[in-house]
């Protein structure tokens, strides 16, 4: 167990004088907001690698005192970078100063260190200059009033907290089903090996009787991620998005190709190990080259059949694929007898190509390591069946289509197969002369 897997404070806080500090960590520890404080002013201290996922920083604007306006911001910036990954983003930076003066100037400096920011997401918050650090009153309320105009930021820091909400309650029920194993169970059974036992559980739902440790590790957190999206759609009926009269869609796209193929990337389709040898469900195959064991040779499919069945014309750069369709119980009960394929291409993303009939398309979207936006198109004429082991071919998939993508294709090809059809007797016209 490695202590690093706790690391999740959303929050930095940076300031030489420690005792400056606690008032913000004090203010947002009453909120249940955990931080990270970097004192800043010597660069053995630092942090060894920049700190991902954070959110806010509270930045002192002046870490150690010498050095005219410019030399102590550059001091600044360089201990954020030390701090923060470049391309941190949403990110707010709160200039927790006494020197006004500072901001704009900071402003000006940071976004040539930090090109993601732009000056909407910089704001001061002055420090008293009266008192003592613990008499410094409505910390709280002051961040609160900061934070206010940033909706858009505070929508996706609100379901980055609902992700994190799931993930503890899935831990919690995990946790709660092992400790009833330990309870009821007539054997002395310590907590974490029921622990074990309820993820075994997990495992074989996925993927039934296995040995291949990679294959159980993604097969775990594949179940927890399922039981965790149970916990997002009640958190989502619990608590509505204050702005969501903001996020009803227009009549028009604002997003390009690039950007709609990046998204559906995530929405569609899942990467694989790279040299991956097994068959699965929603596995994309494209031909290996020249070798017997090619599947797409060992089925008889080459891109002038499949460009036949499509039925549009093409242009650009096309690319042959097979998509495996066997239900996914199949290969977790090890019942397959024989693997499913649907035939299709891989076809730039701009081509203007619709699902029609016997014809689906999924895309535009981000294929891994191909470059350009691709849109996969599958006829449902061409489907095969043929019993493989992985063994018994040389192609390796590229990718593979995520569930809901997969079920919609499985549904609909079996549609497509099963209609009734009617035979009947036409009358035709004679034509005269």
């Amino acid at each position: 167990m490695t202590i690093e897997n706790l690391s999740t404070s959303r929050v930095l806080v940076v300031d030489d004088k420690p005792e400056e500090a606690v008032p913000i960590l004090t203010a947002l520890g009453e909120a249940g907001v955990g931080c990270i404080y970097v004192k800043g002013d010597k660069v053995e201290e630092l942090p060894t690698k920049p700190i991902e996922g954070i959110r806010l920083v509270f930045l002192d604007m002046r870490l150690a005192e010498g050095g005219n306006q410019r030399s102590s911001l550059s001091k600044t910036i360089g201990v954020l970078q030390r701090c923060i990954p470049v391309n941190t983003m949403p990110l707010v930076i709160v200039c927790w100063t006494r020197h006004k003066e500072d901001i704009d100037v900071f402003k000006g400096m940071v976004t040539s260190s930090y090109p993601v920011l732009n000056h909407g997401c910089i704001v001061g918050m002055p420090k008293p200059t009266t008192g003592t650090p613990d008499n410094w009153k409505n910390t709280l309320d002051k961040i609160r009033k900061k934070l206010r105009p940033y909706e858009a930021l505070g929508l996706i820091w609100q379901w980055e907290n609902v992700l994190h909400r799931a993930a503890t309650d899935t831990s919690q029920t995990l946790a709660e089903v092992s400790t009833h194993i330990v309870r009821n169970n007539g054997t002395p059974t310590d907590w974490q090996e029921g622990m074990f036992a309820v993820c075994r559980e997990l495992v074989r739902a996925e993927t039934g009787k296995t040995s291949n440790k990679k294959a159980v590790s993604n097969a775990l957190f594949h179940m927890m991620n399922q039981l965790a999206v149970d916990r997002i759609h009640h958190e989502v009926l619990e608590r509505p998005l204050q702005c969501a009269d903001k996020l009803i869609p227009s009549n028009v796209s604002a997003l390009g190709l690039e950007d709609t193929s990046r998204l559906n990337q995530m929405i569609l389709v899942d990467p694989v190990t790279r040299g991956d040898t097994s068959i699965g469900p929603g596995f994309i195959y494209v031909q290996s080259r020249g070798a017997s064991k090619c599947l797409f040779k060992k089925l008889g499919i080459n891109l002038k059949l499949i460009k036949k069945y499509i039925k549009e014309k093409l242009d650009g750069r096309i690319i042959p694929i097979l998509i495996e369709l066997s239900p996914a119980c199949d290969f977790a009960q090890d019942q397959r007898p024989v693997c499913t394929f649907i035939a299709g291409l891989l076809v730039p993303g701009d081509t203007s190509i619709k699902s029609q009939g016997h014809r689906e398309v999924l895309g535009p979207v981000t294929i891994y390591g191909y470059e350009g936006a691709k849109k996969i198109v599958v006829t449902k004429r061409l489907v095969y069946a043929c019993s493989l082991n992985a063994i018994d071919i040389s192609n390796r998939p590229i990718c593979r289509l995520r569930s809901n993508a997969l079920i919609d294709l499985q549904v609909k090809t079996a549609m497509f197969k099963a209609r009734p059809g009617t035979v009947c007797l036409e009358v035709s016209k004679r034509l005269h002369g």
